[in-house]
């Protein structure tokens, strides 16, 4: 098929709430492993930091997709992962992702 605007959109708005969630959670996991007796950082950011870490490899990947225009299902894995982490990206590219879905291999 023929890639449009809208999988562009996506796939930068993924990409963008990708990078910012799994900077995120790695600076969250990283603090919380070598601070966390000199700062009392609870050990709950471990958790978080990996959780959203996850979500930005996920939005990263489905980022790609949507750019390639290729696996409709990934691209739209990874809005809703964009969108657990920064709505503000997260929620226009559900909904493009949602009205290219014709425009996906």
């Amino acid at each position: 098929m023929k890639r449009t605007r809208k999988q562009e959109i996506v796939g930068i708005l993924d990409i963008i709430a990708g990078i910012l969630g799994f900077l995120t959670g790695g600076v969250s996991f990283f603090l919380s492993n070598t601070g966390s007796a000199s700062l009392n950082i609870p050990p709950i950011f471990i958790v978080l930091g990996v959780i959203l870490a996850t979500l930005g490899i996920l939005a990263l990947i489905g980022g790609m997709f949507a750019l390639h225009g290729k696996i409709w299902r990934l691209a739209l894995i990874g809005s809703i992962s964009s969108a657990v982490f920064l709505p503000l990206t997260g929620i226009p590219a559900i909904v493009l992702t949602a009205l290219a879905k014709n425009e996906f291999n």
